[in-house]
């Protein structure tokens, strides 16, 4: 992406993403932005920031991306820490299909 405000981010040095008045957002002030977009959308589910990865992780799965892929992507050490991120009917197929990939 070639937008100056991102290549000015870039070329700063910051580690941040979000920022609300030139300071970096905090969790909670993200996760308050979620929560008026979505009252907004007529959304009543609960959602948060740390949902979007459990979509994330669902999306991928249901594309038919590899587990270990998935769980590379959300940078966990555990295996078992990604199962909990996809339906759990389909957790032993992936494990599955994952050792079927590894023994070809």
């Amino acid at each position: 992406m070639h937008h100056p405000v991102v290549e000015e981010w870039r070329n700063s040095g910051h580690s941040e993403v979000f920022f609300e008045n030139n300071r970096p957002l905090t969790k909670a002030a993200l996760n308050r932005i979620i929560k008026n977009l979505c009252l907004e959308a007529g959304i009543q589910k609960t959602v948060t920031a740390h949902s979007f990865r459990h979509t994330t992780a669902y999306l991928m799965q249901s594309s038919g991306i590899d587990i270990i892929a998935i769980k590379r992507q959300l940078r966990h050490k555990q295996l078992s820490t990604t199962l909990r991120y996809v339906p759990p009917v389909d957790a032993a197929k992936l494990l599955n299909d994952a050792c079927s990939d590894l023994l070809q």
